[in-house]
């Protein structure tokens, strides 16, 4: 079985490194893509992995890249080829209540300040190079829940700046803690992961065969925030009892996306490849705000990778 696995990852890197090397065109038959999963502060561990893999020259690899709730903020610097810059913001400038402030619930104002990290940091302190993803805009690639259809949207084909940094706060629009559904285009959105956690059959569907997805905590542990969910859930249902109900199944959704999944596409030539981080990650907060603890996150989500690559790749 391990030899199979060995096989199975040596392939897929080659076809990542050819693609990255070479172009888009490098391997007939091949598409790769990278999914980045969310969780709010604990991005800094994926925001370390995706360092690890732009300096091993392998971001130019990815067809795609699809960003999830959290994972769409720390995506899009990686898809600028700006992870360093975008791994910084974690421990600089928004490990502080101008961010997450739990306080605010008691205001009108949310709890998670989506306007002050993507209106302010993204374009005065850190900012985004989105002429990068506009050269390609249908590489970078955000999943939302909307409002209408009760569905998961890929958000993508971006016209201008405006729609990327729309589309991030889409897809990070967490269902009562950052505010009210955010509208782009002919729809509103909320949280990609009310609907979809990990959009690995998506991504399947969208023709790629080597996925590679970056998690914030170990595949096989459990959100365990049941009274936060409770809440939650309860503010969903005031717009739809079908979406509440889509959020209470995330965790099953998960176990799915990450334990059953992979086989089933393995049989139709889909090669997944799943990196999580270090065990203690299932007990770092989504709120965490201590820049040592964010610093050394980083640094572990950077080590995960070259470990996992190291019988291929030499470390940078």
């Amino acid at each position: 079985m391990q030899i199979q696995k060995d096989k199975i990852l040596n392939n897929t890197l080659s076809t990542l490194y050819e693609k990255s090397r070479k172009g888009k065109d490098a391997v007939a038959n091949r598409k790769t893509c990278l999914i980045v999963e969310g969780g709010a502060m604990r991005g800094v561990f994926s925001g370390g992995m995706m360092l690890a893999l732009q300096k091993l020259k392998l971001a130019n690899g990815f067809d795609n890249i699809y960003g999830v709730s959290a994972g769409a903020l720390s995506a899009v610097y990686f898809a600028s080829e700006q992870a360093h810059e975008g791994l910084h913001i974690y421990y600089n400038y928004i490990n502080n209540n101008n961010f997450i402030n739990p306080f605010r619930f008691l205001s009108t104002k949310p709890i998670i300040s989506l306007s002050y990290l993507v209106d302010h940091i993204y374009i005065n302190k850190v900012p985004l190079n989105t002429k990068k993803i506009l050269e390609d805009p249908s590489r970078f690639r955000v999943l939302a829940t909307s409002i209408r259809d009760r569905k998961s949207h890929i958000i993508t084909d971006y016209r201008d700046e405006s729609e990327i940094l729309t589309g991030i706060k889409c897809s990070s629009n967490v269902p009562l803690l950052a505010g009210k559904p955010l509208q782009l285009r002919d729809h509103h959105y909320w949280d990609a992961a009310v609907t979809e956690p990990l959009p690995i059959e998506k991504a399947a569907n969208d023709g790629c065969t080597d996925i590679f997805v970056l998690l914030t905590r170990p595949r096989n542990t459990y959100h365990k925030n049941k009274l936060i969910d409770f809440v939650i859930a309860r503010h969903i249902s005031k717009t739809s009892k079908t979406l509440a109900k889509e959020y209470l199944k995330s965790e099953e959704k998960r176990f799915y996306n990450l334990n059953i999944l992979p086989n089933l596409l393995k049989d139709k030539g889909v090669n997944i490849t799943i990196i999580e981080p270090p065990a203690y990650s299932a007990k770092f907060s989504n709120f965490e705000k201590r820049a040592e603890k964010l610093n050394q996150a980083a640094k572990d989500g950077e080590v995960v990778v070259y470990e996992k690559f190291k019988e291929f790749f030499p470390k940078p």
